[in-house]
């Protein structure tokens, strides 16, 4: 049975750190990578390496903001004739939601994976979200989801279990909750509650909604996209919502912490491969580094040394190993994944009565 450790003891100990002081000085052959950290097992990145005989230039970076700073800063010209541009990476890693915003400010440019077994292979939700106009602008190698992460000690108390976003709404939670910073995110639970859409085009179709949408507020502690899960260990909030790749780590740690992705749906997020807008040939290694990503087993050992799934995994569940399969929280249901959808982007008149709603609620 292939489990974490038998992963890491094969490959052996490869740190982005080694990584990066083997490649000190790129050359036209390197592989220029710009990765969000953790988000990628080096040992996968050592493999890649020797098996491509190649060179990889690694920047690891801890938020997905400073990826997409960087390829906005890419494109800016250099002033000056003392001032050196960084050399271009070939590939960076961005999140679903920044796709639209990098094709808009033109910092990105199409991937050639029309011809590749690989992506072909990909199922078809994940080909839509890396698709615009026919053309393909990205290539996911991870995601997640938002989910619900509770204090056990706290609902040990009480005689119901939180199953669903309804159940944030319950009496016992009031000023127990907290939720991220974020419209889409406040509204987009209240929608689903009222078995709504996350992207629903026109709020004005839900006339209960506001009304919903302030007794959700009520149950706040606070709202914190970075700091909830510091106020959950301390026992100052029982429940919150957030992103997987922030919580799953904390649960192998703290036996005190549950969570729960919602059966009627959820929303999904993904780390995708991108290639930054440049003047350069692509180098034939890009597709090679994206297609080795979606290699069975090479996906397997992203969701198992990650905090997250390949969506390659979606396709063929049944010769997984246990650690795996079994874990709803990594990989759920394909009949939860159906029921659940990626933030989309919406007209500015809509995300503006998004906000509007919310900072009504918030005053």
């Amino acid at each position: 049975m292939i489990n974490r450790r038998s992963l890491l003891v094969g490959m052996g100990s490869v740190s982005i750190a080694a990584l990066l002081s083997s490649c000190n000085r790129p050359n036209d052959s390197t592989l220029r990578v710009q990765l969000l950290k953790d988000s990628l097992p080096p040992q996968l990145l050592g493999q890649f390496q020797q098996q491509a005989n190649t060179k990889i230039a690694v920047n690891s970076q801890a938020q997905l903001a400073n990826l997409y700073k960087l390829l906005q800063t890419a494109q800016q010209p250099q002033g000056g004739l003392l001032r050196r541009s960084p050399p271009a990476a070939d590939l960076v890693s961005l999140g679903d939601s920044w796709l639209n915003a990098a094709i808009a400010q033109n910092l990105i440019q199409p991937l050639e994976l029309q011809d590749s077994a690989a992506w072909q292979n990909l199922p078809q939700r994940w080909r839509d979200l890396a698709q615009r106009n026919g053309q393909i602008w990205a290539a996911p190698y991870r995601w997640g989801t938002l989910m619900i992460v509770y204090r056990r000690d706290a609902f040990d108390r009480l005689d119901w279990k939180i199953q669903d976003w309804a159940d944030l709404w319950r009496s016992p939670l009031q000023g127990k909750l907290g939720l991220i910073d974020s419209p889409r995110v406040a509204v987009g639970v209240t929608l689903k509650k009222l078995g709504r859409s996350f992207n629903l085009d026109n709020l004005s179709s839900v006339p209960t909604l506001e009304a919903e949408l302030r007794s959700l507020h009520q149950q706040l502690r606070f709202y914190s996209s970075e700091a909830y899960l510091q106020p959950l260990l301390l026992g100052q909030i029982w429940a919150a919502i957030g992103w997987s790749f922030e919580i799953l780590p904390v649960l192998e740690r703290n036996y005190k912490l549950g969570a729960v992705i919602p059966p009627s749906g959820t929303l999904l997020n993904a780390d995708l491969w991108v290639r930054p807008k440049s003047d350069r040939p692509a180098n034939p290694l890009l597709n090679q580094l994206i297609e080795f990503c979606w290699q069975p087993e090479v996906a397997t050992a992203i969701s198992l040394l990650s905090d997250a799934a390949s969506p390659v995994l979606e396709a063929d569940r049944a010769n997984l190993p246990d650690a795996l399969r079994e874990d709803g929280l990594k990989l759920p249901a394909k009949e939860l994944l159906d029921r659940s959808e990626f933030l989309q982007p919406l007209p500015k008149t809509t995300v503006d009565q998004y906000r509007r709603l919310w900072e009504t609620v918030r005053s």
